[in-house]
């Protein structure tokens, strides 16, 4: 009995011990893997920004963009359907050219979907997708850009 009590105090200190470095060793872990996470997607943000920077300054998007300028004083230029189905396939063979950009959405400033290629391929716009809820606050900053 005198030999029982101070090695059961033994045994829960070391317990305690091992727990303590265990939990801290957990928590080291976790932290690591956050911070990994966190800068993998400040990458992804990044690329994608500068991937979207490029796209908007490509000559086809400016050509469009002159385009629908013209669209949106109520003037409908008789190329427009023409520079639609050129930026659609611009935007196809972009999507192929650049990795990690799934998708691509040309709205207009009412946040109408004017152009949309998925995967390499271009969607079809049919009324629904034309009404497609879009966000508010999203629709609002997109305006300010101007």
């Amino acid at each position: 009995m005198a030999t029982v009590i101070p090695l059961s105090a033994l045994v829960l200190g070391i317990t305690a011990y091992s727990e303590r470095l265990y939990r801290q060793n957990v928590e080291e872990t976790i932290q690591a893997g956050m911070k990994n996470i966190v800068s993998e997607l400040e990458f992804r943000f990044i690329y994608e920004r500068e991937v979207m920077l490029s796209l908007a300054s490509s000559p086809a998007v400016k050509q469009f963009t002159d385009t629908l300028n013209q669209v949106a004083k109520g003037e409908l230029p008789s190329f427009y359907f023409d520079e639609l189905t050129s930026l659609n396939e611009f935007l196809t063979g972009f999507q192929h050219s650049v990795p990690g950009v799934d998708a691509v959405r040309v709205m207009d400033q009412a946040g109408n979907t004017l152009v949309k290629v998925t995967l390499g391929k271009q969607q079809s716009i049919s009324a629904d997708s034309v009404t497609e809820k879009i966000d508010v606050y999203f629709l609002g900053r997109i305006r300010r850009l101007k």
